[in-house]
């Protein structure tokens, strides 16, 4: 039986990370395809019909804020996808700022911005975090989410510094 090749759609919010982020996707997952969109070069209704061809979706960064709809195009509707139509879905900076606003969070600037600073990532230890320890890794960030209290957002990876995300 064939293996089905991966195939990835890259949200570009129009930050050069996003080219990055592509480059990630295919050092991890060596056999994957990816397509690289704009977020307001298709509607909802245009990606619904062709997103069951992909096996997942990265929603990159950029510049703006999530709770304007001009800086986030068709991001803030793929959050609201039918569970028909779901792809698992990752968002980076701005991505996952939306993915946070669109469920009640709220987004605060940090007291200290951490550009390029290392600080432990603490996790449940479920899902893309199953079998890895507790991680280091490189923060850059001047703002951070706040999910709401009872909401359907369940984190599972934080830092302990709890007054700059």
């Amino acid at each position: 039986m064939a293996t089905v090749q991966p195939h990835v759609l890259l949200i570009d919010s129009y930050d050069s990370f996003a080219f990055n982020l592509a480059a990630l996707v295919k050092k991890a997952i060596p056999d994957c395809t990816h397509h690289v969109i704009k977020n307001d070069s298709h509607t909802i209704q245009e990606l619904l019909p062709s997103l069951s061809k992909f096996s997942a979706i990265v929603v990159g960064p950029g510049p703006g804020s999530p709770d304007i709809p001009t800086d986030i195009g068709v991001v803030c509707d793929i959050w609201k996808v039918a569970n028909e139509n779901l792809v698992p879905t990752f968002g980076a900076c701005l991505g996952q700022q939306s993915l946070g606003v669109e469920n009640g969070a709220t987004i605060h600037r940090l007291g200290t911005v951490k550009h390029g600073q290392v600080s432990v990532v603490k996790h449940t230890g479920t899902g893309i975090f199953a079998g890895l320890p507790d991680l280091k890794v490189v923060r850059y960030h001047s703002l951070h989410i706040r999910p709401k209290a009872g909401g359907e957002i369940e984190e599972l990876a934080w830092s302990e510094d709890e007054d700059n995300g």
